[in-house]
């Protein structure tokens, strides 16, 4: 996934690694100041989180109210959730009331970086920042921006072509920030992010 607009610029890649994917995302926001991020400042981090949805954007990438959940085609939507973890945002509401999972009355969703450890189906399939923690982007108040390269592995994570055309949205808090569709690439084309990405990797 790339993007370069008025929000931000950089990649978000998954790589399959075999048994396992390898996620990495490399970005920087631009006015880091903005009210836009007032209730995801932390000292000096913009702490975002960031899911994999069921749908798409209309462009490739998008920013705030075009990554609703009822625009696109298909609609950006809720959250990817094929195994019925059944989160507050899930897609999956009418499965998820079947199984009587819904979080808030007598279901509690308790994904986490440590229940995801030990229960690959403690977190839905599309929340890394429930899997992971959120990202942190780091403050840089003079230029006015904020930035992130980091990389984890997920042994627990989707088949790329499971995910491939679906959006990641970034969120503070709840607000959608900025989203951007997943697809094949074979070279990093972001003139800001040189690093090269395999044929692999969406």
């Amino acid at each position: 996934m790339h993007v370069n607009n008025s929000a931000a610029i950089g990649t978000t890649t998954f790589q399959d690694q075999g048994a396992s994917i390898m996620w990495k995302v490399d970005m920087k926001l631009f006015d880091a100041d903005s009210d836009v991020y007032e209730n995801c400042t932390n000292g000096e981090y913009i702490e975002l989180n960031w899911h994999i949805h069921v749908g798409k954007s209309l462009d490739e990438q998008e920013v705030g109210a075009d990554c609703g959940a009822t625009v696109g085609r298909p609609p950006v939507g809720g959250h990817y959730d094929p195994t019925f973890a059944c989160g507050p945002y899930t897609e999956e509401v009418e499965a998820c009331e079947s199984l009587q999972r819904v979080a808030g009355e007598s279901y509690n969703y308790t994904c986490s970086p440590e229940a995801y450890e030990t229960n690959s189906y403690a977190c839905e399939v599309r929340d890394y920042s429930g899997k992971f923690g959120a990202l942190r982007f780091r403050i840089d108040k003079l230029a006015n921006i904020a930035e992130i390269e980091t990389k984890d592995i997920d042994d627990y994570g989707p088949k790329l072509n499971l995910i491939q055309d679906r959006a990641v949205v970034f969120h503070c808090g709840v607000p959608r920030v900025l989203c951007g569709t997943l697809s094949n690439v074979t070279s990093e084309c972001t003139p800001a992010i040189k690093e090269k990405a395999e044929a692999d990797d969406i």
